[in-house]
């Protein structure tokens, strides 16, 4: 305990520190963390046919899709009647919440949590599409359905659901900044608890996989028919997926007082737009190079200067460019001595879920010192020259992890995650 008395539990300009003391993860691959985990470092696809609705009218029917999941082993049976009719992204994010209590070595009625210090910020790009889906269905056939259904549609009840489940008093909020969103939404939670809003925070983001997401991709000729190749010269587009990541964040006092397991420190992030088109990424990387630069500032690091970065590294053709082109921009010549993980390419574009899933990987491989392959990468592209740890995990010494999420737009993000020692 003398020890940790001489930690101090504020950053140097004055605000809280931030530490994440508990995973939750619902994904193509696995259910909780060590699931995930386990299927990363072993290059693991969660691709596979469609399941979940009809394809015949798409040229594809290969998606990452969430298998095995049965919300009733996450909601204990005498609450299971209140949540009669929620959506899909409701139950993964609530899944995805409770394993991340559990992880954080609290109880299911958080005992020792001050409810009105005690927040929720969730990142969705679609929200309760699914529901959506199922009123147009409904309208079409036989007229206007059920009021009931609409009040599951609002997006606001994805982290309200959540607070409600657990009594959270503090601030709830939903990012809808399509896929970008799960880095918002940690960057929201970390401000809370920077300035002493909060002490505790349930962060991350959630979306589930519809014929309407799947559709507005194909209409974009941006799905890949097999398979999602990062940064590979033949790469051909995304795999939509679906999931949900919920990280918990604390102040780093509150943390040590609780002798909580602490994976890693949010050391800072950034943000900003690209002023520039709807859906594709501006080639200057003016706004993406804008982002990462506040992401170290914040971060009160005067040289830009990490270890690995998990990329947003979707697979489409001038995404992969513009993200090599930033980092080349700003790394320089020591871009090409960095390593840089594609997870996208074993669980798919999850997207509000996408930055939330890459947090958990960073927290994982600053504990573990591992970092995930890119799989599926078979031919160098002359556009896309870095190191981006092709097909087989590599065991490094790493100490600060960059995160990348862009988004339709031209919503940026940038996370740094820092091991925790200490």
């Amino acid at each position: 305990m003398m020890i940790k008395s001489r930690i101090s539990t504020a950053d140097a300009a004055g605000r809280k520190r931030v530490v994440v003391t508990g995973l939750g993860v619902i994904s193509p691959i696995g259910h909780g963390q060590e699931q995930f985990w386990e299927g990363l470092v072993n290059g693991r696809s969660g691709a596979g046919p469609i399941r979940s609705f009809d394809t015949s009218e798409f040229k594809s029917n290969i998606a990452c899709e969430v298998k095995d999941f049965d919300f009733a082993r996450f909601c204990p049976a005498d609450r299971a009647a209140g949540y009669a009719g929620v959506g899909r992204a409701t139950q993964l994010a609530l899944a995805a919440a409770g394993l991340a209590v559990a992880d954080g070595g609290l109880d299911a009625a958080l005992s020792g949590v001050d409810r009105e210090r005690a927040g929720v910020v969730l990142g969705t790009t679609m929200g309760e599409v699914q529901i959506l889906h199922d009123i147009a269905r409904v309208t079409a056939a036989s007229g206007l359905p059920d009021s009931d259904i609409y009040r599951h549609y609002a997006i606001h009840n994805l982290p309200a659901k959540l607070g409600q489940h657990y009594g959270l008093c503090g601030p709830n909020l939903i990012v809808p900044t399509a896929c970008a969103s799960g880095n918002y939404a940690l960057g929201l939670a970390c401000d809370m608890i920077r300035e002493g809003r909060v002490d505790l925070a349930f962060a991350g983001g959630v979306d589930p996989i519809d014929s309407i997401v799947f559709a507005g991709f194909s209409r974009l000729f941006s799905v890949a028919p097999e398979q999602c190749q990062p940064f590979d010269k033949n790469r051909k587009g995304i795999l939509v997926g679906e999931g949900a990541a919920i990280l918990l964040l604390e102040s780093l006092d509150r943390a040590l007082a609780r002798g909580a397991r602490i994976y890693a420190e949010i050391a800072g992030y950034g943000l900003s737009c690209d002023a520039h088109h709807m859906t594709n990424p501006d080639p200057s990387v003016n706004g993406t190079y804008r982002a990462a630069r506040a992401a170290f500032v914040d971060a009160g690091m005067t040289g830009a200067k990490v270890d690995c970065i998990l990329a947003h590294g979707t697979g489409t053709a001038a995404n992969d460019v513009a993200e090599t082109k930033l980092i080349k921009r700003l790394f320089g010549s020591d871009a090409y001595s960095i390593p840089i993980s594609a997870n996208k390419s074993m669980i798919g574009h999850t997207m509000g879920g996408a930055a939330a899933m890459n947090a958990v990987t960073a927290c994982r491989i600053l504990t573990d010192a591992c970092i995930p392959p890119t799989i599926n990468y078979r031919t160098p592209d002359p556009g896309c020259d870095l190191d981006y740890v092709p097909n087989e995990a590599r065991r490094a010494t790493v100490n600060v992890i960059m995160s990348n999420a862009f988004a339709f737009g031209g919503n940026n993000s940038t996370m740094l995650f820092r091991k925790w020692e200490e």
